[in-house]
């Protein structure tokens, strides 16, 4: 029996087998160091600014390191990498491992007549992604990340990473705005370290469905020197 079962590890593609594990890791940390749920700051503490649209239009960050700085996530200070209202699902990478489960689109989202995507996952290894994505400098700036979730009653919000060609997790997005009705924002971001592509995985735990609307990725280039 364990030779076979080692056999069948051996023809799990690496992608595939990484996104399970990172799934997993994600489950097994503790609540600081995942999004809290109890009133713990999350960090670093950030102001997110929403536009009427309902897309992110600044980030600033109040503590850490950058504590103080702005920037831009639309304008000449920043440069979109990927970017879907889920009016359709072009662009986008559905992998499933599992019966069922994937991404339909359905007519309202975040508002009535704003189309999100339905998200339902079926195994450990099911994954949205988008391509990889090039960005104008590897080293310079930030990336930035985002998107609106709503998980059914009493389940965890899907996981959305920032994930670089080698299969590396960089960054995780983390709760920054909770609405009423459910909706929840992820924000996440990463120092640029030479990673020459990058691209979005969203992840959830089996037998879940969420929402999902307005994802974003931005490539930062420099502090916003506008509002504050």
């Amino acid at each position: 029996m364990t030779r076979r079962y080692n056999r069948v590890l051996r023809t799990l593609p690496i992608a595939a087998a990484l996104m399970a594990f990172g799934w997993a890791f994600y489950c097994r940390l503790g609540p600081e160091e995942r999004v809290s749920n109890h009133g713990r700051a999350v960090r670093p503490e950030m102001n997110v600014t929403v536009g009427d649209d309902k897309w992110p239009e600044q980030v600033r960050f109040l503590d850490g390191s950058r504590a103080g700085e702005a920037f831009a996530l639309n304008g000449s200070e920043a440069r979109s990498l990927f970017r879907t209202d889920f009016d359709t699902l072009d662009g986008l990478q559905v992998n499933r491992y599992g019966d069922g489960g994937g991404v339909t689109l359905v007519p309202d989202g975040l508002a009535q007549g704003d189309a999100a995507g339905r998200y339902e996952s079926r195994d450990n290894r099911d994954h949205i992604a988008t391509p990889y994505l090039g960005p104008r400098s590897p080293d310079t700036g930030l990336f930035f990340f985002s998107a609106w979730v709503h998980p059914a009653e009493g389940r965890r919000a899907p996981a959305l990473w920032l994930q670089d060609e080698n299969f590396t997790f960089l960054s995780r997005a983390q709760v920054r705005l909770r609405r009423p009705d459910g909706w929840i924002l992820l924000v996440g971001f990463a120092e640029k370290t030479g990673a020459t592509q990058v691209r979005l995985v969203v992840m959830e735990q089996p037998g879940t469905v969420s929402l999902i609307d307005k994802m974003l990725l931005v490539e930062a280039s420099g502090e916003d020197k506008g509002r504050r």
